[in-house]
């Protein structure tokens, strides 16, 4: 308390507008959202700039990519635009369900990063979570679709989460540095895909090629939109990707 009257006043009077306790928490997550959009922006940046110096005009090649992505599926509706409906809202979809898989998976990356710790361990936590939801989807082909499909979600978190924290407790009670034991992780689920699905592995599909057999239809997520079916198919990665 201040010994002056309307001491407390003049004090939240001298405080400058941006730094009050409110302004900070409504400035706070378009300032968490200005750094990747300024990366994004960056990196456009770079590429035109090295589309430019092989003498080639960047923007034909941004405008593809734009369309390669489905991107222009949302303006489909503008009066005026000539887009292919049925070919956008495909691509559109395929870049759904490739991106949406990898976001999560980084969502992981920067939830340590945000924590001050280092997660590079985002690759084997991906693998150990899709061969654990595979297995449960193909043990589970006699039982009801709706409850194949959530004991094989639940599993994949299970495993993903411990698979990280495998690192974690290394950090915790043996001083290991999480960015070496994520990365040793990181081949140790590789490794231990290509042992499952391999030549000789014990889930490997009835064909000649190391790749797991399909799940049945019930055991997949269903169709809400559009004619791509994302399924859960392994095949084992080369050591050298």
């Amino acid at each position: 308390m201040s010994d002056e009257p309307g001491g407390d006043a003049a004090g939240a009077q001298k405080t400058p507008f941006g730094q009050r306790p409110a302004v900070r928490a409504l400035r706070a997550p378009f300032k968490g959202a200005a750094f990747p959009f300024f990366a994004v922006i960056v990196a456009f940046l770079v590429s035109g700039l090295v589309v430019l110096a092989t003498g080639r005009n960047p923007l034909p090649v941004y405008r593809e990519l734009f369309k390669g992505a489905g991107l222009d599926y949302l303006f489909g509706w503008v009066p005026g635009t000539n887009v292919n409906m049925q070919l956008a809202e495909t691509n559109l979809i395929s870049t759904l369900v490739t991106t949406i898989p990898l976001i999560l998976a980084g969502l992981c990356v920067a939830f340590a990063f945000r924590a001050g710790m280092f997660n590079i361990g985002g690759t084997g936590q991906f693998f150990a979570g899709m061969v654990t939801a595979f297995w449960i989807a193909d043990l589970g082909k006699n039982l009801n679709g709706f409850v194949v499909v959530v004991l094989a979600l639940l599993g994949a978190i299970v495993a993903s989460g411990i698979y990280g924290a495998i690192p974690g407790y290394l950090k915790a009670y043996r001083g290991a540095h999480e960015v070496i034991t994520t990365i040793m992780l990181n081949w140790i689920a590789i490794y231990m895909g290509q042992y499952l699905f391999g030549l000789t592995g014990p889930l490997k599909g009835p064909t000649e090629n190391p790749i797991s057999v399909d799940i049945p239809d019930q055991a997949k997520l269903p169709i809400f939109w559009g004619n791509i079916q994302g399924c859960l198919l392994y095949t084992s990665p080369s050591p050298r990707d």
